[in-house]
């Protein structure tokens, strides 16, 4: 069961990390009365799998009806989209591979008939299925059924895989999402084309200091974006709709002990439960993580709930644009390397190093011309463009985890 959540989350991600602290001071801190030491510190733990599966899943109408390319084996999963390693002599084509049932995105309980169907330019010697990272059948046919029993499985989304091989040994696979007692909603065909660039109003950029409290304030740019937009406010204030990072990482922290780090999960399911206060409020300081809020803080949070929170995948290029037009920042974990890290002006993220941490950013907006979207930091000014800088759309799937964006 551990190895079915694993599959569906390391597929869609390129990376197993969810749990997040990650520090960086410059010399523009908040509030500019404390200072602190040039710090690169990161640390992360396993994701839990079984608590992201069963988070409910947007997928755009693209998705769904999987032409969408996947670039590589990570990214295949749940996408829908033949993935064909490449090869180089004799015969190089792969077997095309499809799943004809059950339909992707649907939500299926009980034995489940997988039908497989499958072609070769050569000939497909052997077709084989698995679900949620188990093996439910295989034939030496170009097309099958298999039954997948889901009686007894916990709920959650779970990854459906069809692989058909050639006698040159090519392959080709296939993959699907399904829901087992989990919503999974396939977002409409866009009526309208999308804009070829959109960007949210944000709060002013921030500074988390020293303080591993990176998910809080990605969590936190989100809310107070949500406050300013569903409030029709025309600007940001601090005692109405810029909230407070020090609220909710002092509650959702990791450890009892140090300003390490906090979870996605823990993080919104905080804001669904709780809330968040302003930052006039509990204002944010990167020297003490265990003040605890008080009663009139707490009972000015309720009012900042969100009602529940959805997830994305990262390669779902389409939806992600879908929710930003409707003015829905995403937020999400990502793996960070030394070119992220010193970005400045005009830096596009596109390549990927090697991982020196684990961060948590939000999303704001994209743009076509540059092949990417847009995201806010919050390592001050001086970090990127003004605090902002830019995910390139294909990296995106390979350093980031599945994106959350909250529902009200």
């Amino acid at each position: 069961m551990k190895n079915s959540k694993v599959l569906l989350l390391t597929a869609m991600m390129g990376l197993s990390l969810l749990w997040v602290g990650c520090q960086k001071n410059t010399a523009d801190q908040q509030p500019k009365s404390e200072t602190a030491q040039y710090v690169k510190n990161f640390g992360a733990l396993q994701v839990n799998a079984e608590e992201m599966s069963k988070v409910p899943l947007i997928m755009s109408s693209d998705l769904a009806k999987g032409n969408i390319e996947p670039e590589n084996a990570l990214m295949a999963s749940a996408k829908g989209k033949p993935y064909r390693p490449p090869t180089t002599t004799g015969d190089a084509t792969a077997p095309t591979v499809s799943i004809t049932s059950p339909s992707n995105g649907s939500t299926v309980s009980g034995t489940v008939t997988v039908s497989i169907s499958s072609s070769d330019n050569v000939g497909v010697t052997s077709i084989s299925a698995t679900a949620g990272g188990t093996n439910i059948g295989s034939a030496a046919n170009s097309s099958a059924s298999f039954s997948w029993n889901t009686s007894g499985l916990a709920d959650g989304n779970y990854v459906i895989t069809a692989t058909a091989k050639d006698a040159a040994g090519n392959t080709g696979t296939y993959s699907i999402t399904v829901g087992i007692k989990t919503t999974i909603v396939v977002q409409p065909p866009t009526s309208t084309t999308l804009p070829s660039s959109y960007a949210l109003v944000m709060p002013p950029v921030m500074n988390q200091g020293s303080e591993g409290s990176c998910v809080a304030f990605a969590a936190v740019y989100a809310r107070s974006y949500e406050a300013y937009k569903r409030s029709g406010a025309t600007s940001y204030s601090q005692s109405t709709n810029i909230l407070s990072p020090e609220y909710l990482f002092n509650q959702t922290k990791t450890s009892a002990t140090s300003c390490s780090g906090s979870a996605l999960i823990t993080t919104f399911d905080f804001l669904k439960n709780n809330g968040v206060c302003t930052w006039t409020s509990m204002p944010y300081t990167w020297t003490d993580c265990s003040t605890m809020p008080n009663s009139t803080q707490t009972a000015q949070a309720a009012n900042y709930r969100i009602a529940s929170y959805s997830q994305i995948y990262a390669s779902d290029v389409t939806a992600i644009k879908n929710m930003l037009v409707a003015n829905r920042p995403l937020v999400s974990q990502y793996s960070v390397d030394n070119e992220f890290y010193n970005a400045k002006t005009g830096f596009i993220w596109k390549t990927f190093s090697s991982v020196i941490g684990y961060h948590a950013l939000a999303i704001c907006g994209y743009d076509d011309a540059k092949h990417a979207y847009k995201i806010i930091n919050q390592w001050g000014t001086s970090w990127g463009d003004a605090g902002y800088s830019w995910i390139d759309y294909d990296l995106l799937p390979k350093v980031s985890s599945n994106l959350l964006v909250m529902n009200f």
